[in-house]
């Protein structure tokens, strides 16, 4: 959120792609960062999470949640910023990503679709900060990809996260000591129209 408010401050309309539950868009409304907020998600179960967070918190007129793979299914809009924190690993294989659709992205074909499509959603200056994971890839890996889709690349930013205890999986014990660290890096990587 602070890289939101630092380099972009509060906008019209957001829109949270990859975006799961909407935690990163519904963190943005709340902190005044965003007047509208579009959610898309491929998944069904995420969606439903983020309506039902829409209902209880009485916010119809102000979030819209769309099921889309990237921007397939978005009706024809122009929005300020697109956030989101993508699928981070490259894979070979399409069956190793439909075992974990949060995480794995073939060929970064997820991405590539991303970057051509989001051109078209974009408002002029309009701008996309997307989060990914430095373990998985780094700024480099999407440079072509940007310019190819007629985005342009801005800047990056590498930032240490931390995680609560009991969201980590991968971490190992040993006499009952944590053998990784409690927090992970990630770059912030911010393209523009």
């Amino acid at each position: 959120m602070e890289a939101v408010q630092k380099k972009f401050g509060a906008v019209e309309l957001c829109m949270e792609a990859f975006s799961g539950t909407g935690f990163i868009g519904f963190a943005l409304l709340a902190q005044g960062l965003c007047r509208k907020l579009i959610l898309t998600d491929i998944n069904q179960k995420a969606l439903d999470y983020c309506e039902k967070t829409i209902v209880y918190n009485g916010l119809a007129d102000k979030v819209t949640a769309y099921r889309s793979d990237c921007f397939d299914s978005i009706p024809e809009m122009k929005v300020d910023l697109i956030v989101g924190n993508p699928p981070h690993s490259w894979t070979a294989s399409e069956e190793v990503r439909e075992k974990d659709i949060r995480t794995f992205d073939p060929h970064m074909r997820i991405h590539k679709k991303f970057y051509n499509q989001a051109k078209n959603f974009l408002k002029p200056n309009g701008n996309i900060l997307l989060w990914e994971d430095i373990r998985a890839t780094k700024p480099e890996d999407f440079y072509e990809m940007i310019e190819e889709s007629g985005l342009k690349f801005i800047d990056y930013t590498q930032v240490n996260i931390h995680v609560p205890f009991s969201w980590r999986k991968f971490i190992t014990l040993k006499n009952g000591e944590i053998l990784s660290k409690n927090y992970f890096r990630k770059i912030n990587l911010e393209v523009q129209l």
